[in-house]
C-alpha cells in the first residue's frame, strides 16, 4: 500500500477525507474538537436533506474542516470574531467572501438546532464584491450616490420595469465604485470614457451603460444637479448586425422529440409557433387562454400586451397539459410547491438543456427567431409579422428580411461567365425499348394520340378548356429610400408621393407637410407658405393630388374630396391680419407664426 504522503506524476498527494479508508485512519491524527464533529453532521444532514448534493457536501466539508484546524478542541461558543477574521485573513477576493458565506451558514444551523447560542459571524464584515478594474466602494453614502437613489425613485414613479430598474442600478453604482462617491461637478469626460471603456465588456454592454449615463446627467441638469454633461464627446463602439438564426424544421423536430414530458412540449412549442419569449412565457396565467376562440393574452416587454393565436398542435399539448386545471400559471413548477409557476431564467435554461440533448447549439430565444422567419417565407406582411412578434416598431421587424434569399436566389440565378458542358445541354436520350416491345412503338404512339384527344374532348364538352394551373404570383416587398417602411410596389409609391414632400428652395426631402413648413421658417426665414390654387373639383376622386385630396379655397388645407364642400360652407375661416391668410384656428396661428403680435395684443 503506498504511503499517504507520496507523490505522483509530480504533483503533492491529497490530504485523507474521513470518509476513506485512508481517512478513517488518518482521523486520529485530525483535531478531535466539537466544531469538526459538527461540521460532519451538518453536511450530512444537508446532503440527506438533498439540499446540496455530494459534491457539495465534499467542498462544504472541506472549508469546515480547514477552519476546525484553527480552533481545534474547542466548542462553538468558545470560537470569537477575531477566529473568523484571522481564518479568512490568509484568503482575498472570491474565495474569501465564498468562505465567508459558507460559516455564517453553518453558524445558523448551529443556533437553529440549539448547539449554539452565539454567531461569531454576525460581527465580521462581509467582504465586498469585487468588479474587475474598479475600486471598492467607500463606507457611507455620497452625494453621487444620494442622487443615483433619487433618480432610482423618479424612474421608478414612471413604471419602468424592474429589469430596466436593477439595469440602471448595476451601471450607476459601477460608475460609483470606479469615480468615488464624489461630488457630481468633479465627474468629467474622461471618468466616463474610462468607465465605458473597461476591459472585458462587449460593444452592446458599452453602449447601453453610455446610453443609461446620458439619460442620468440629462435628469440632474433638469433637476438642476449639474450644471455640465460630461457624457457629450464620449462615444461607444458600434455594435455589430448580426442577423437572427432560426432553426431548421429537422432541427425543431429533434427537439420536440428531445423533451421529457408534456410541459417541455408546450413550452417548446409556444416559442417556435407562437413566437413567444421566455419572459412572456413565464407571466402567462390561465386566466389569459380563451378557450372558445383558441387565442392566449400574451404580456411581453413592458407589459405591453397581445392577443395571439394558438395553432391546433399547441392547442392540442396545452389542453392535454391543463389537464382540466381552471386557475393558477399556465407553466407550473415541479418543486415543493406545484401551484407556482417558473422564472423566464429557468425556462431558458431548460429550453437550453433539452436543445442540447438534440444536438442543437442554439440558444432558447432562436426558437423566436424561426417562428418569425418561416412566417415571412410564407408571404405573410411584414405588419402582420410585427404585431405577432410584439415589436413596437417596424425597423426591429424588417431584422428578418434578409433572412429570405429566395428573392435574390432568382436574380444571381441567371449569372453565368463559363459554357455550359456539353453533357449538361445535351437533350436527354429516348428510352431504348427491349426487343420484344420495339414492335409495338407504333401501336402506343396511337393509344398516347388517342388518349390526349379523349381528354380535349371532355375538357370541350365540360366548357372549360383544360389548361395548365397559373403560378401564384410573386410577392415583391421594396423599402422607402427615405424611411424604414417596407410594402409594395403600388403601397410605396402612394407613400412617397404623401409623406415625403420636398422643400421648394433646397429639394431636402421630408416625411410631412409640417416637418417641411418648420424647416422653411428655421432655415429660410419664410414664416408661412403661400396659397396654392385651389382645385375646383369638390367631390369625386383627385388623381392629381396624393391622397385623392384636394385644398381648401380659402385657407389651402388639404382636405378629402368628399369633404371639402362641408369644409367650406361649415367651417368658420378668419383672416390674420399680420399675414392676410385666413384660418379656422386663427389664434393657434398667431401663437405659433406671430408671437410678438399675440403678446402685444395688436389686431
Amino acid at each position: 500500500m503506498p504511503e499517504p504522503t507520496a507523490r505522483r506524476r509530480g504533483r503533492p498527494a491529497r490530504r485523507p477525507t474521513r470518509n476513506s479508508p485512508v481517512g478513517d485512519l488518518a482521523a486520529a491524527y485530525l483535531p478531535p474538537g466539537d466544531v469538526l464533529a459538527l461540521a460532519d453532521a451538518y453536511v450530512a444532514e444537508r446532503v440527506a436533506a438533498g439540499k446540496i448534493t455530494k459534491r457539495s457536501g465534499a467542498v462544504q466539508r472541506s472549508v469546515l474542516r480547514r477552519f476546525a484546524h484553527t480552533v481545534p478542541t474547542r466548542p462553538p461558543d468558545d470560537v470569537t470574531a477575531a477566529d473568523i477574521e484571522a481564518f479568512l485573513a490568509a484568503f482575498d477576493g472570491r474565495t474569501r467572501r465564498d468562505y465567508h458565506n459558507r460559516l455564517t451558514q453553518f453558524w445558523r444551523w448551529l443556533i437553529a438546532g440549539g448547539r449554539a447560542t452565539v454567531d461569531p459571524t454576525a460581527a465580521v464584515e462581509r467582504p465586498p464584491r469585487r468588479r474587475p478594474g474598479v475600486k471598492p466602494r467607500p463606507a457611507g453614502i455620497g452625494p453621487l450616490s444620494r442622487l443615483v437613489a433619487e433618480y432610482r425613485t423618479a424612474r421608478r414613479d414612471l413604471g419602468l420595469s424592474q429589469d430596466s430598474l436593477r439595469a440602471d442600478k448595476y451601471t450607476l453604482r459601477g460608475m460609483i465604485d470606479m469615480v468615488g462617491d464624489i461630488p457630481v461637478g468633479q465627474v468629467t469626460r474622461a471618468d466616463v470614457a474610462r468607465y465605458v471603456g473597461r476591459p472585458g465588456m462587449s460593444p452592446g454592454r458599452r453602449r447601453h451603460d453610455l446610453s443609461t449615463l446620458r439619460m442620468f446627467w440629462k435628469w440632474l441638469q433638469l433637476e438642476g444637479h449639474a450644471a455640465h454633461d460630461p457624457t457629450i464627446g464620449v462615444t461607444a463602439p458600434k455594435e455589430p448586425r448580426r442577423l437572427p438564426r432560426g432553426l431548421r424544421t429537422d432541427q425543431v423536430l429533434a427537439v420536440l422529440a428531445a423533451c421529457p414530458d408534456l410541459r417541455a412540449r408546450l413550452i417548446v412549442l409556444l416559442m417556435a409557433q407562437c413566437g413567444m419569449r421566455c419572459v412572456e412565457i413565464s407571466r402567462l396565467e390561465l386566466g389569459a387562454v380563451n378557450f372558445d376562440e383558441r387565442t392566449v393574452l400574451v404580456s411581453g416587454k413592458g407589459h405591453h400586451q397581445r392577443f395571439l393565436p394558438v395553432a391546433t398542435e399547441t392547442w392540442e399539448a396545452l389542453v392535454s397539459y391543463l389537464d382540466g386545471r381552471q386557475h393558477g400559471p399556465l407553466i407550473r413548477s415541479k418543486g415543493n410547491d406545484p401551484s407556482k409557476g417558473i422564472s423566464a431564467a429557468h425556462i431558458s435554461h431548460l429550453v437550453k438543456g433539452w436543445m442540447r440533448a438534440a444536438g442543437v447549439a442554439e440558444s432558447a430565444h432562436s426558437l423566436r427567431h424561426t417562428f418569425a422567419g418561416g412566417l415571412l417565407k410564407a408571404g405573410v406582411h411584414v405588419r402582420d409579422v410585427q404585431t405577432l412578434l410584439g415589436h413596437s416598431s417596424l425597423q426591429i421587424t424588417s431584422r428578418y428580411l434578409p433572412t429570405i434569399v429566395g428573392d435574390l436566389r432568382d436574380a444571381v440565378e441567371g449569372l453565368r461567365y463559363t459554357e455550359p458542358s456539353p453533357a449538361a445541354a445535351a437533350p436527354e436520350a429516348a428510352p431504348v425499348l427491349p426487343p420484344a416491345l420495339d414492335a409495338l412503338g407504333p401501336l402506343i404512339d396511337t393509344v398516347a394520340a388517342l388518349a390526349a384527344a379523349v381528354t380535349r374532348l371532355e375538357g370541350r364538352l365540360d366548357g372549360r378548356p383544360v389548361q395548365p394551373p397559373e403560378p401564384a404570383p410573386k410577392v415583391e416587398w421594396y423599402r422607402c429610400p427615405h424611411c424604414p417602411r417596407v410594402g409594395q410596389q403600388d403601397e410605396l409609391e402612394q407613400h412617397i408621393s404623401r409623406d415625403h414632400e420636398p422643400c421648394p428652395e433646397c429639394g431636402r426631402i421630408f416625411s410631412s407637410r409640417a416637418g417641411r413648413v418648420r424647416h422653411r421658417q428655421v432655415a429660410h426665414g419664410i414664416r408661412h407658405e403661400p396659397v396654392p390654387e385651389p382645385c375646383e373639383h369638390w367631390d369625386g376622386p383627385h388623381p392629381h393630388t396624393p391622397g385623392g385630396h384636394c385644398l381648401c379655397p380659402i385657407c389651402g388645407q388639404r382636405i378629402g374630396g368628399p369633404w371639402l364642400r362641408g369644409h367650406v360652407e361649415d367651417q368658420p375661416h378668419e383672416r390674420c391680419p399680420d399675414c392676410d391668410r385666413s384660418f379656422i384656428d386663427l389664434g393657434k396661428h398667431r401663437r405659433m407664426a406671430h408671437p410678438w403680435a399675440a403678446t402685444s395684443g395688436r389686431g
